[in-house]
């Protein structure tokens, strides 16, 4: 991922969608090795919030 090669591309990429190198490494370290099938799950599952609490007593 880090080759010289790629480096110049990887920052005007990341420079033509606004978000940073360090954004896209966090990305990568999160997301890379994820198969197809399991993000396209991960998508469709519905997003739980926790509840929120009144600590007003």
């Amino acid at each position: 991922m880090n080759s010289q090669g790629a480096m110049p591309a990887l920052k005007e990429l990341c420079r033509k969608y606004g978000f940073g190198d360090a954004t896209f490494d966090n990305w990568c370290s999160k997301y890379g090795g994820m198969e197809v099938s399991y993000a396209h799950r991960l998508k469709r599952s519905p997003v739980r919030k926790p509840a929120v609490r009144n600590n007003n007593a």
